[in-house]
């Protein structure tokens, strides 16, 4: 019964990084604008450098829900790292990228859907904690 608990649990975790990874890039993509540097060269806005750092902890995500779903186990732990760190990847602070100033900025959007996946993603991982049996963490 534990295994078929941890299937479910994972393959959650499976649907919400794919779903993620879609989103910020078809509907919940940042915008396409760039800055202009003082020395006249451009660069990319910061939310594209969150949106690469999102896909690549969803890609993560995907792994080791993979991973996982194969071996028939939960792993609590990874998942609620996982989640945190998509939700802290939004934010403008010392271990975030962040996002726009503007609030009418598209970026505005991915950082809402990947928050709301990302808190999914942790309670999936809270939730695992409460299977019967031995979990790895």
């Amino acid at each position: 019964m534990k295994n078929q608990k941890a299937l479910y649990f994972n393959l959650a975790g499976l649907i919400l990084g794919a779903v993620l990874l879609i989103a910020i890039f078809t509907w919940a993509a940042p915008c396409s604008g760039q800055l202009e540097l003082a020395n006249g060269n451009f660069t990319a806005m910061k939310c594209v450098y969150t949106a690469k750092a999102i896909a690549l902890i969803s890609i993560v995500l995907l792994v080791v829900a993979v991973e996982n779903i194969f071996k028939k186990r939960p792993a609590p732990l990874a998942y609620i790292v996982i989640g945190l760190a998509i939700i802290l990847v939004t934010f403008t602070n010392a271990v975030g990228i962040g996002i726009c100033v503007k609030a009418d900025m598209a970026c505005h959007a991915m950082a809402l859907w990947a928050r709301i996946i990302g808190g999914l993603i942790m309670l999936d991982g809270i939730a695992m904690f409460f299977i019967k049996g031995k979990n790895d963490l």
